[in-house]
């Protein structure tokens, strides 16, 4: 009597009586799984990268919306809004998305409307849900990739026209064998040379390091045992089982015994004993030794996180580009744009843009030598403090103007109504023309002419001043009374001196 793992065939049926089958199996494919090193973008693995394009696209597609609902309602942070001094444009509403997307706490402007704060919580709480499935699956995905040897079956063409180096074989004289060399000669004749005398033996040749084998080929039941058993989880069973075939107990032919077992055979089958036998030996937790390796696995290293640094480099040299064209936009663009009078209106764009064109560009300092230098300082210091308190109060209304027409207009319009300016132009700091300049010895009472032609002078000054801030004032509805009354005042002081 021969109780083992003994397939039925038609050759062995011959020579010796089969009881009734009591295990039904087939043939399979196995192969080792090897671990390699997560790739540079490992950390993007828990999203599809489908996944990652929706997110960004809703990112950018809910700030847009953001914008839209804040300039069209009437409580929105926008001049027409309640006449605010700031307002929510489309860089506001980037600068927030992304900020509840990466959970920075940076200073932000928030929507003021109802139905934009309606829309920034639905997308914090979709930020949540991504950000926590991200943050679920990280761990699981960055333990390790891997790879595995994928075959479909026993029609693959990797095992009918093997490449070089690859390698497969199976047990010499075993049933499989029979079976590839019966229906596929080709196969039998390449794997012939890399068959195994037993299966440990070809399952050692599978694992060993470097393998010896490439994919073994086997009887299913005997190879899913082999895997549950496998300490280290770097076997599995690929492709679809072929060969179906059972197993049965093998005895001399014409024995007494042959309907005696296949009786007790069929009674345990009946009883649920095989399926019994079959739980306790195939249903075992698969790789339970693995379990003790779990935390040395879990550690992951600065090689799981090289495409963050990597990214982090690609920022800076973006960032780099990002301040090149700030100055190509400020030297190129932003002259031409103030020069064509058009798109003058960027408050629901950049507020920091809008300024930059409905402001007066800063002039930089003339370059003059220390002898006119010392010739533009005044004479006498009475007055100085208060003229230039009246001069910051001037340069302070200057800032940008948040009126639904563009600044630069209004400036045309006032250069229009103010005509020439009165009064000489003085070539040189002392007043005098350059072929006229005094270069003796001072004259009797040059010093006070020189001082009543600088109060004159400061006196046009201030009329032209006064005059400038009538013509805006009238032009933008009173915007600017408080450096005019200061004007008014400090013209109409009796006995202000220069």
């Amino acid at each position: 009597m021969a109780v083992t793992s003994f397939s039925i065939n038609s050759a062995r049926s011959q020579v010796v009586d089969f009881s009734s089958p009591f295990f039904s199996t087939s043939l399979g494919i196995m192969v080792r799984a090897r671990d390699t090193a997560s790739p540079i973008g490992a950390f993007m693995w828990p999203l599809h990268w489908s996944m990652w394009l929706g997110v960004f696209a809703a990112l950018h597609l809910t700030a847009l919306f953001l914008t839209l609902y804040e300039w069209r309602s009437p409580y929105g942070l926008t001049p027409r809004g309640r006449n605010r001094g700031t307002v929510f444009s489309y860089s506001s509403a980037l600068n927030l998305c992304y900020a509840i997307l990466f959970g920075r706490t940076v200073s932000s402007k928030t929507p003021k409307c109802p139905t934009g704060r309606l829309l920034m919580n639905l997308w914090a709480i979709f930020c949540l849900l991504v950000l926590s499935s991200y943050t679920a699956n990280l761990a699981a995905v960055m333990v390790g990739d891997k790879t595995f040897e994928e075959l479909s079956g026993i029609h693959d063409p990797k095992l009918h026209h093997p490449s070089q180096g690859f390698r497969f074989g199976t047990v010499w004289e075993s049933s499989a064998e029979a079976y590839i060399k019966k229906s596929f000669p080709e196969m039998h004749a390449h794997m012939r040379r890399h068959s195994a005398p037993t299966t440990p033996h070809g399952v050692a040749m599978l694992t060993s390091d470097p393998p010896k084998l490439n994919a073994f080929i086997m009887d299913k039941s005997l190879l899913d045992y082999e895997v549950s058993i496998d300490a280290d989880c770097k076997l599995l069973t690929v492709g679809k089982p072929f060969a179906i075939e059972g197993y049965g107990i093998g005895l001399p032919q014409n024995s007494p015994l042959t309907s005696n077992l296949s009786e007790f055979i069929s009674r345990y089958k009946s009883s649920g004993f095989i399926d019994v036998l079959h739980d306790k030996w195939y249903k075992m937790v698969p790789c339970g030794k693995r379990v003790f390796a779990v935390t040395e696995t879990l550690q992951m290293g600065i090689y799981h996180f090289s495409g963050l640094f990597v990214l982090l480099c690609l920022g800076l040299g973006s960032a780099l580009l990002s301040l090149l064209g700030e100055h190509v936009f400020y030297r190129l663009a932003l002259p031409r744009i103030r020069r064509g009078n058009r798109l003058q209106y960027w408050l629901h764009t950049s507020q920091r843009i809008h300024r930059a064109l409905n402001s007066e560009p800063p002039d930089g300092p003339e370059r003059r030598g220390p002898e006119e230098q010392q010739q533009d300082m005044p004479v006498t210091p009475e007055g100085t403090g208060e003229w230039t308190r009246v001069r910051r109060a001037v340069v302070k209304q200057r800032r940008v103007r948040f009126l639904l027409e563009p600044a630069l207009a209004a400036a045309g319009k006032d250069a229009e109504g103010a005509g020439p300016a009165e009064g000489p132009v003085w070539l040189c700091s002392d007043g005098w023309p350059p072929a006229a300049l005094p270069t003796g010895a001072p004259r009797p009472g040059e010093l006070k002419e020189l001082e009543e032609h600088i109060a004159g002078a400061r006196k046009r000054l201030r009329q032209a001043l006064l005059r400038r801030e009538k013509l805006l004032t009238q032009l933008r509805g009173g915007a600017r009374d408080r450096p005019l009354r200061l004007l008014q005042a400090y013209a109409e002081a009796p006995g202000t001196a220069p």
